[in-house]
C-alpha cells in the first residue's frame, strides 16, 4: 500500500488494523476519550478505564478474572494439561496445548488475541506511548517501555519468564524430554524436539 503523504508508524498501524477489521465485516466500538482506543466492554469504557474490576494485588492494573485476581496472580482457570499453569483459552486448554482460536486472516497460523485477530493483523493492545506499536504487557506499556519485570540475574535486562528469571537464566517452562534443559516453545517441547514453528519454504 502506497500513501500519497507521510504518516507516523502508529497512524499507519491503526489504519492497517481498521482495514483488517472492516474486511472481516466485524463491527466493534472504540473508547476514544483521552486518546484511548481499546475495545469497549461496557458503559462506554474499556477494561482499563472502569468497565471491569482490577486485580486486588497492590500495583497490579490487570483485569481480575476470578477471586479478585488477574491470571498472573492466581485468578482465572489453568490449563488441564499436566503441569501446565497457563490460562485456559478454550476447551480447558491454553493456546500452547490446543485451546484458543487461530487468527481469522487466511494463511495466518498465529493465535487470535482479540477480535479473532492475532497481534500482527490488528488484535491485542498496543503500547500507550506515541509511535510505539509494540504489544502491551502491563500498565499500558510494552516490554521496552517498562511494561514487564526484568530478570534478577546480575547484568541481565531481559524479561522475566518465571521465578524472577528470564528463559536464559532458568525461568520459563523447560522441554519435557528427559535430560533436556532447553526452553519449551510449544506443547512442552523445545525447538530441537518438535516445539516451535518451522519455516514454510
Amino acid at each position: 500500500m502506497v500513501l500519497p503523504y507521510s504518516v507516523s508508524s502508529r497512524a499507519l498501524a491503526d489504519l492497517i488494523r481498521l482495514i483488517s477489521i472492516s474486511s472481516g465485516n466485524l463491527a466493534f466500538e472504540l473508547y476514544k476519550s483521552n486518546h484511548c482506543e481499546r475495545q469497549v466492554l461496557s458503559k462506554g469504557l474499556c477494561y482499563l478505564h472502569g468497565s471491569s474490576k482490577r486485580s486486588k494485588v497492590k500495583g497490579c492494573e490487570k483485569r481480575a478474572k476470578s477471586n479478585g485476581l488477574c491470571c498472573g496472580h492466581g485468578g482465572g482457570t489453568r490449563c488441564k494439561f499436566d503441569a501446565c499453569v497457563r490460562q485456559v483459552a478454550s476447551k480447558g486448554l491454553c493456546c500452547g496445548h490446543g485451546g484458543g482460536a487461530p487468527c481469522k486472516v487466511r494463511g495466518c497460523g498465529k493465535w487470535a488475541q482479540s477480535m479473532d485477530l492475532c497481534f500482527r493483523h490488528g488484535g491485542g493492545t498496543r503500547c500507550k506511548l506515541e509511535d510505539c506499536d509494540s504489544q502491551v504487557l502491563s500498565k499500558g506499556l510494552c516490554y521496552l517501555h517498562g511494561g514487564s519485570k526484568r530478570c534478577n540475574a546480575d547484568g541481565c535486562g531481559r524479561q522475566v519468564a518465571s521465578k524472577g528469571l528470564c528463559c536464559g537464566h532458568g525461568g520459563g517452562a523447560r522441554c519435557k524430554i528427559k535430560d533436556c534443559e532447553k526452553r519449551a516453545q510449544f506443547q512442552d517441547l523445545c525447538f530441537r524436539h518438535g516445539g516451535g514453528t518451522r519455516c514454510k519454504f
